[in-house]
């Protein structure tokens, strides 16, 4: 378990910027009077930091050879990211950064858990559990009762 604290300190550190970054981005949409300008700068500043980390981590340029031959559904995840990002700084204004966060969070919890339960896209399969079942059902009630305000 040790092993995974940097990790798991990771992963809550994401956690906790994605409310941030909606109504940073929602923020960006106001000034700039339009919500699908606001994701494309955003995600032109993101590419320019990962650009720069490339370059000072001497990260490999990749492969093209990698790329031939790779199923179509390997390329959507700039799109569903694009998708995020823009939903994001849409619904953060009407729900509120807790209420679309535990919208995400419950929408994300479900999908993980068929993901998982299937071994869906070549992962590995962990089975759904009652304890697994009874925290995604208590995630929904925590979530009903964030969104009824």
């Amino acid at each position: 378990m040790r092993e995974l604290v940097p990790f798991i300190a990771m992963s809550l550190m994401a956690g906790a910027l994605i409310p941030l970054q909606a109504v940073v981005n929602a923020r960006l949409a106001q000034a700039l009077g339009s919500g699908v300008g606001s994701a494309l700068v955003s995600f032109a500043v993101g590419t320019l930091a990962l650009l720069a980390v490339a370059l000072i981590v001497r990260a490999p340029l990749p492969k093209a050879a990698g790329l031939a031959g790779t199923p179509l559904w390997i390329w959507t995840g700039g799109f569903l990211g694009a998708y995020f990002v823009f939903n994001s700084l849409v619904s953060v204004q009407k729900l509120g950064a807790a209420g679309m966060i535990a919208a995400i969070i419950v929408a994300q919890l479900a999908v993980a858990a068929a993901l998982d339960h299937f071994g869906a896209l070549h992962g590995a399969a962990h089975p759904m559990t009652l304890a697994r079942a009874a925290g995604l059902a208590l995630l929904v009630a925590g979530a009903a009762l964030t969104l009824r305000g």
